[in-house]
């Protein structure tokens, strides 16, 4: 049995305005991370190391790469592809009532407001990709996953993804949060069946 390992990246250096929550939300943001989010990548590395992660592959984004490449440096493992697929998914624009609680509990609502968008999206109220294109990058990833010769592999990619890919292989039923550098770990048996033994688990 395989096992892969779906960590969301560390925080990313955010401009802490409703609009640029807006324009992230709308897949236009490609931070890098922020001094903590280094700091969360490096607790990953030590996580991922003492879990036995032979390789750690992530998203084009700039905050997976930057976090998988810490993990890479600290935990001595070989830094793999850039998967493209592993992209987060774009919710779409908040919708009026969305705004309007954004700007008055901004930063607060944050978290919420974003299980909330991907509840809209899931229910095609967002013009950006499609819950069935989203998923069929989450499959194509983990037949990606089986065909490497490793037996544990790390997978540095994003919250809305490894919530998707939670809901697809059967272990939620509705979103929920995933917190910066939280582990998600699949089984697989290498014939296309996954199990998800373990979701969103915090680095601290």
């Amino acid at each position: 049995m395989r096992r892969f390992y779906l960590i969301r990246h560390g925080q990313a250096e955010a401009d802490p305005t409703v609009q640029a929550f807006e324009r992230d939300l709308a897949g236009e943001l490609d931070p890098g991370l922020s001094a903590l989010g280094r700091r969360q990548a490096t607790l990953a590395a030590a996580r991922a190391r003492q879990l036995g992660a032979e390789i750690v592959l992530s998203s084009a984004l700039a905050r997976a790469r930057e976090t998988a490449d810490v993990i890479a440096t600290r935990a001595r493992i070989p830094r793999g592809a850039i998967v493209p697929d592993l992209n987060e998914i774009a919710p779409g624009d908040l919708g009026a009532l969305e705004r309007a609680v954004a700007r008055a509990l901004f930063p607060r609502a944050n978290g919420v407001l974003s299980v909330w968008q991907m509840i809209r999206w899931l229910r095609g109220r967002a013009d950006t990709e499609t819950p069935v294109a989203a998923r069929a990058r989450v499959l194509r990833v983990l037949a990606l996953l089986d065909a490497l010769p490793h037996e544990c592999v790390a997978v540095v990619g994003h919250g809305y993804w490894i919530t998707l890919a939670a809901m697809s292989l059967g272990k939620l039923t509705r979103p929920r949060w995933v917190g910066n550098c939280a582990f998600t770990a699949v089984d697989s048996d290498g014939a296309g069946r996954y199990r998800i033994v373990d979701h969103a688990r915090p680095i601290t």
